[in-house]
């Protein structure tokens, strides 16, 4: 939809340069033939095909007066089709079935309800159960985030490697430290290093989706014991809120 839109305003702006074309045409022989002839020390065919070759008072500037007209009306009316295409356009967009189109984004969310299934029991609680498909509370987890960023960097340079020992038939060679270490092939080195932090990401996952369960209510607990936990708590925004889950890492 927003590249849509954007082609849409190009496309708007192309179509006002050619009114401004359509008006050059009737502009410059008025401006030229119905001008005052001022005379000047050195001949400007510029200014010859301009307004300013005109003095106060000359009838020729009505050409000027319906040409803006005609460039504000011509602007005017194409804003109003395209308001009218992205009316429609936009109801068109929102009807599709896209998970984004029937999502909510909350934030202070209170301590007991920072779990997925204590989030979606709440929301369900008063929806009717079925509207409501899937919750996922948000975590600020940044030492997860650094071992997957250092895993796709780690996979660019072992397809690197990979490619060197296939096409170049030569065998890739690194130190295992910016300054000393030992000189070692890469791609064996580089897919043990690669396994390791497979491990040690699968590991950090199951214990942060462990505490993340831990908080808030059981799974199991009563829908409306959720809404109670919510009706106690002093303010969505104080102490009990928050933008972020933090997990402790």
């Amino acid at each position: 939809m927003d590249a849509a839109t954007t082609i849409r305003l190009f496309e708007y702006g192309v179509k006002l340069s050619l009114v401004g074309v359509f008006n050059s045409i009737f502009l410059f022989p008025v401006y030229k033939f119905a001008g005052d002839q001022v005379a000047m020390a050195t001949y400007d065919p510029v200014k010859e095909l301009s307004l300013s070759n005109m003095k106060q008072g000359n009838l020729g500037t009505i050409a000027t007066t319906v040409a803006a007209y005609i460039i504000f009306g011509v602007a005017m009316h194409l804003i109003d089709k395209d308001f009218e295409w992205f009316t429609a356009m936009r109801h068109r967009f929102l009807a599709k079935k896209r998970a984004q189109n029937y999502s909510l984004f909350i934030s202070s969310i209170p301590e007991s309800l920072r779990n997925d299934e204590a989030l979606q029991q709440y929301f369900r609680g008063f929806t009717g159960g079925n509207v409501v498909i899937d919750g996922d509370v948000a975590l600020d987890i940044p030492k997860l985030e650094k071992k997957v960023a250092r895993r796709e960097a780690l996979c660019a340079k072992l397809e690197h490697a990979i490619n060197v020992l296939t096409i170049k038939k030569e065998t890739p060679m690194h130190k295992t430290k910016m300054c000393g270490g030992d000189k070692v092939e890469s791609v064996p080195a580089y897919i043990e290093e690669l396994d390791q932090l497979n491990k040690d990401i699968s590991e950090e996952i199951d214990r942060i989706a462990t505490l993340k369960e831990e908080r808030g209510l059981e799974a199991s607990a009563d829908p409306e014991a959720v809404v109670a936990a919510l009706a106690t708590t002093e303010d969505l925004t104080g102490p009990a809120g928050g933008e972020d889950t933090k997990i402790e890492e």
